[in-house]
């Protein structure tokens, strides 16, 4: 097999996405990574990471995700780089590009797109890599779960049709490994249990008896990573509408149009992937019934769609192997059947979008009309047809790719793109704004401006709470500002205010815990430490509050269970040492004390001059 292609697809993925290296950490690798105590707690933390939650070390106490695989990656990195994003941003780009040429891979070896000499296998490997869609996934260090997935997937495929093809039990027991580290990467990794028999129908042209009954060997990987998942998320029932819109209609049917309507979109953005956002929250998006025309479009486009992947299966044809492709691998994504995390997000087309390439690459393999070229520059002087769309859309997707991945530089472009390419988005508002009140938030500006941040800041979360009034976090931000500000009276008034809109929000609870105890309400601030844990027993803030305020109370016994948990569910937190190492030489045990003030310091070099 030629390399050259292989050689190529890497090439375009590094050089694309090289920018990226250097940029900062951004959204969601702050909750999974930078403000983690788990993930900071590196080596040690391995063994309670695939105990987990995803998102467990930190605050927020709904988390329905099971990932270990790549947050194990993460504590490994902090582990040897510490607060370094550039070594997580270069595995990025450079997984992508091992995802581009093991999709080549695939195509060449068990595909019509092999046949001449290679260039429609090509293609469509150098179209998905060039794909504008991909730039969140890439960019962004957490969405490594998204690149190991679809990694091991495409491993799994490969030796699962090499297994079918060579009779080889060896290779099948690697793609059933391979499928289980896709499942504990992400969990919508399940619905490539479809895919295998799919690939067997059309691929391999077995019997669909056949080839369904090889999926079998893909339930005890799926099942055991269900089993592992139910013993390991804390919450259950709809997400909060903010995060997904559908969570906020009992409307069963609005639901549906509105999913096929997204759906829809999704298809519009694999076509014409322009305008983008980080974020499509509401009103940017909203529900979308009957009456408008946007269901019905989206309707007729998809039915069409489906109906011709089924008839093109149905004679073994590649093209509707692409089309299902797409149908089975965003089934989970698409909200049609059950309502998951969010409504909507660019780095969902990921893992579907393969399907969108495989289908290009027929399209491209019929503007060939030489059967035997071989893979050379000689074919774009004697297609011209072919050259001319294959150049002209790889440059446009290269153009925009590069284009858009500037935005998540940090978060300050990222979240001010937010509002830009989604002013209408209550959620753009809320992370500018959030970001904006925050001391760090300076250090992007001249200190001419420092004075106006604030306020700044705070016109944002008020835009976010008149977009959407019932947004718990706005309100909490607005009195984490004035907390910072010391105006404890502001900071109560909008604490309570978001406990009254979402009594199960901990982090409100803990937070006016905190506002009692500047206020010297020690009973108070117990009983409200309590509500938080109460709502997130892993809560490790909450912990050390609370037995920082039994410890001012002169409990000091009481005080060593909340901070010996703390430093269980966030070992990589120096404060929880620290806290409990005090707590000791309050008690007169110095020699209990001091292996755990000398962890803080390790974990905090700048506590050294406090303790002596």
């Amino acid at each position: 097999m030629n390399r050259t292609p292989a050689l190529l697809l890497a090439m375009l993925a590094i050089v694309l996405y090289a920018p990226t290296i250097a940029y900062d950490f951004a959204l969601d690798d702050y909750s999974v990574i930078l403000e983690n105590g788990q993930t900071r707690a590196g080596i040690q933390a391995l063994p309670e990471i695939f105990r987990s939650s995803y998102r467990a070390g930190y605050s927020i106490q709904s988390d329905e995700l099971y990932r270990p695989l790549p947050k194990a990656v993460f504590a490994l990195s902090w582990e040897f780089f510490g607060e370094n994003p550039m070594p997580l941003h270069l595995l990025n780009v450079l997984v992508y590009a091992a995802c581009g040429v093991l999709l080549w891979v695939v195509l060449m070896r068990f595909t019509p797109l092999g046949a001449n000499g290679g260039w429609p296998a090509f293609v469509a490997a150098a179209l998905y890599v060039a794909h504008p869609v991909h730039s969140e996934v890439v960019a962004n260090i957490k969405s490594l779960d998204e690149l190991l997935a679809l990694l091991l997937l495409l491993a799994s495929l490969t030796w699962f049709l090499a297994a079918l093809a060579q009779n080889r039990k060896n290779l099948l027991a690697w793609s059933v490994g391979a499928f289980f580290l896709a499942l504990i990467s992400k969990e919508s990794s399940l619905t490539f249990w479809a895919v295998y028999p799919l690939a067997a129908y059309v691929l391999l042209h077995w019997n669909l008896k056949r080839a369904m009954a090889q999926a079998l060997w893909f339930a005890a990987p799926a099942f055991l990573m269900l089993i592992i998942r139910s013993q390991v998320v804390t919450a259950g029932g709809l997400p909060h509408p903010g995060d997904n819109l559908l969570a906020g209609t009992d409307d069963r049917i609005l639901r549906l149009t509105t999913a096929v309507a997204f759906l829809g979109k999704y298809l519009k953005l694999l076509f014409v992937p322009y305008p983008l956002s980080f974020d499509y929250s509401y009103a940017h998006l909203t529900l979308t019934g009957f009456e408008q025309p946007a269901f019905w479009f989206s309707l007729s486009i998809l039915t069409v769609l489906f109906a011709a992947g089924l008839y093109l299966t149905a004679r073994r044809h590649l093209a509707g192997f692409g089309i299902l492709f797409f149908f089975i691998t965003i089934s989970v994504s698409s909200n049609l059947f059950v309502i998951i995390g969010t409504h909507f997000g660019e780095r969902l087309l990921f893992l579907p979008s393969v399907g969108f390439a495989v289908t290009l690459g027929v399209v491209f393999q019929l503007l060939l009309s030489s059967k035997d070229a071989s893979f050379n520059l000689q074919v774009f002087r004697q297609q011209p047809g072919f050259a001319f769309l294959l150049l002209g859309m790889l440059t446009v997707y290269s153009l925009l790719t590069w284009n858009r991945i500037g935005v998540w530089k940090n978060n300050l472009t990222l979240f001010e793109s937010g509002v830009r390419d989604a002013p209408r988005s209550f959620r753009t508002h809320y992370y500018l704004g959030q970001f904006l009140v925050k001391e760090k938030a300076k250090k992007y500006f001249p200190e001419s401006e420092w004075a106006e941040l604030s306020q700044r800041g705070l016109q944002e979360l008020r835009a976010a709470i008149g977009i959407m009034p019932q947004f718990t976090d706005a309100w909490l931000h607005i009195g984490n500002y004035f907390f910072v500000s010391q105006n404890w009276d502001s900071a109560e008034f909008y604490y309570r205010k978001c406990i009254a809109l979402d009594p199960q929000v901990a982090t409100a609870y803990n937070n006016l815990a905190t506002v009692m105890q500047q206020k010297g309400n020690l009973e108070q601030a117990l009983y409200l430490y309590d509500q938080a844990l109460q709502r997130n027993p892993t809560y490790a803030d909450a912990l050390r509050n609370k037995g920082s305020v039994l410890g001012m109370m002169g409990r000091y016994r009481e005080a060593l269970p909340y901070f010996e948990r703390a430093i269980q569910v966030a070992p990589g937190e120096a404060e929880g040492y620290l806290f409990l190492g005090i707590t000791y030489r309050n008690l007169g045990q110095p020699d209990r004390a001091k292996p755990y003030l000398d962890q803080a310091v390790r974990l905090n070099p700048a506590l050294a001059e406090e303790l002596q």
